[in-house]
């Protein structure tokens, strides 16, 4: 007795040189990946209009030097607006490129942001997820650091772990996991 293959039209036309076939297969994908990539679209929108811009940024304004940090004597510019009640309050921050191994020896590479917790951010407050009534002033002391969740997943890390952070500038940072960041608005 000799055995009977029974196959489905798509499998025989691709069998057959189904060039239709694969049209048809690479249009629902595309259209797909549209559905998927306007409500992506719609969801940022929604989140633009509805969102708090403060909490998002950080304050109201931002000011970047990407090539050169401000100064100090730059900054007593800020001093000078808030002291005249031009502005309520800022604060600096330093921002840099870092690098760190994961548990696999792999190197990392992620933004190291170092700011002063007693006034950062300026507008809203970190949502942490460990723990979870935890605050910058409270958690950044001594050599402690915080991470975003991507972070502390890139790193395979956990809170209490040792991570050493070799930054673009040749500074090492040792410092602990004390603290994880949810990651939304401004984090």
């Amino acid at each position: 007795m000799k055995a009977r293959f029974y196959w489905s039209y798509p499998t025989r036309s691709l069998v057959r040189g189904g060039q239709r076939t694969l049209l048809a297969i690479f249009c629902i994908a595309v259209g797909v990946l549209a559905i998927v990539a306007l409500q992506l679209v719609g969801n940022m929108v929604n989140n633009g209009l509805t969102g708090n811009i403060r909490i998002g940024n950080g304050g109201d304004i931002s000011v970047r030097s990407n090539q050169v940090p401000l100064s100090a004597q730059q900054l007593t510019i800020f001093d000078q607006l808030k002291a005249k009640s031009q502005i309520t309050d800022y604060t600096a921050i330093a921002q840099s490129q870092g690098q760190s191994t994961d548990k696999d020896g792999q190197f990392q590479v992620y933004t190291v942001v170092a700011v002063d917790p007693a006034k950062f951010p300026l507008a809203g407050a970190p949502e942490f997820v460990t723990p979870g009534s935890g605050s910058l002033s409270s958690l950044l002391t001594g050599t402690n650091l915080v991470v975003t969740q991507s972070l502390l997943t890139t790193l395979s890390a956990q809170v209490g772990d040792s991570v050493t952070i070799h930054t673009t500038g040749g500074r090492v940072i040792d410092g602990k996991v004390s603290g994880v960041i949810k990651n939304s608005g401004l984090f």
